[in-house]
C-alpha cells in the first residue's frame, strides 16, 4: 500500500501540520464574528453591512471556487496547493486588520474566501493516501477536530487580543503565524503517489457522477441546510450575548468558544 512508504511518525506528522492548517482556517474565518461589534463600531455601518462582511464576501467565493480548487488538486500537487492557498488567507487575514474602510475590509475577506477554497479538499486527499483505509476514517476525525479548536481559539484568542490590543492587531496576530506554515507545508511535507487513478473526464462529467452517487445529492442538501443555520446562529450570537446581556468580548469569546470546542470535539472524535 502506499502509506506503507511512510513510517508511522512521519505520518503522524503530516496529519499534525494539517491539523494545524485546518486549526487557522476556521481561526481565521472566526476572528470577523468575535470583533463584528468593535469594527462595527468604528467603521459606523449598519448590520446588514456587517453580515455582508461575515457572510456573503467570504463565502460566495469560498463556494464557488471550492470545486475549481479541488479539481487543480486533483491535476496538480496538493501539497502544493495546501501550502499556496494557507499563505494566501492567512497574509489576507492580517491585511484586514490594515483596512482603512469598511469596503478594504470587504476586500480583504474576499481573499481570505478565495484562499480557504483550497484548504479542506486536498487535505482531505492527502490523508487518504497517507494513512490506510482502516486508520482513515480515526486521521479524519483528528482532523476534523480542527475546526473546533479554531473556533475556541479564534472566539477566546480573537477576544482577548482585541480587548487588549485592539480589533486590528487580532487579525495581524493570528494571520501572520499561518504565511510561516505555508513555507513548512512546501519544504517538509511530501505529495504521496495517488492511491487512485485520475479522472480523464471533464470536470462537469465528475460533478456530474458524483451528483448522481445514491444519498451524495441529499447528503449535500443537509450539509447546506445546517450551514445555513449554524453560520447565521454563528455570526450574530456574540452580538446578541454583547447587546442583549450585557457580556463583555472576553466573556463572549470563552462562553461561545468553550461550549463550541467542547461539543463539537466529542462529536468528531465520537461520531
Amino acid at each position: 500500500m502506499i502509506s506503507d512508504n511512510y513510517s508511522k511518525n512521519y505520518r503522524a506528522y503530516v496529519l499534525f501540520i494539517l491539523w494545524i492548517t485546518y486549526i487557522l482556517n476556521f481561526v481565521d474565518r472566526q476572528l470577523v464574528t468575535i470583533l463584528l461589534e468593535p469594527i462595527k463600531l468604528e467603521f459606523g455601518v449598519s448590520d446588514t453591512a456587517m453580515g455582508f462582511l461575515t457572510g456573503f464576501a467570504f463565502a460566495l467565493f469560498y463556494a464557488s471556487l471550492g470545486v475549481p480548487v479541488a479539481r487543480l488538486a486533483d491535476r496538480w500537487s496538493r501539497r502544493n496547493v495546501i501550502a499556496i492557498s494557507v499563505g494566501l488567507w492567512s497574509a489576507m487575514t492580517a491585511l484586514c486588520g490594515l483596512a482603512g474602510s469598511f469596503w478594504q475590509l470587504a476586500l480583504a475577506r474576499v481573499g481570505v474566501g478565495i484562499g480557504e477554497a483550497g484548504g479542506t479538499p486536498p487535505s482531505h486527499s492527502l490523508i487518504a493516501d497517507y494513512f490506510p483505509p482502516n486508520q482513515r476514517s480515526t486521521a479524519l476525525s483528528i482532523h476534523a477536530t480542527a475546526t473546533q479548536c479554531g473556533v475556541l481559539i479564534g472566539m477566546l484568542g480573537g477576544a482577548l487580543v482585541a480587548a487588549e490590543y485592539g480589533w486590528r492587531m487580532a487579525f495581524i496576530f493570528f494571520g501572520i503565524p499561518g504565511v510561516l506554515v505555508s513555507l513548512l507545508i512546501a519544504f517538509t511535507v511530501k505529495e504521496p503517489p495517488r492511491e487512485s487513478p485520475l479522472s480523464t473526464d471533464s470536470m462537469l462529467s465528475d460533478v456530474k457522477y458524483i451528483w448522481a452517487l445514491p444519498g451524495f445529492s441529499l447528503i449535500a442538501l443537509a450539509g447546506a441546510s445546517t450551514a445555513l443555520a449554524a453560520y447565521g446562529l454563528g455570526a450574530w450570537s456574540p452580538s446578541f450575548l454583547m447587546r442583549t446581556h450585557g457580556l463583555s468580548l472576553v466573556e463572549t469569546g470563552l462562553l461561545l468558544g468553550g461550549a463550541g470546542a467542547l461539543s463539537g470535539i466529542i462529536g468528531a472524535v465520537g461520531g
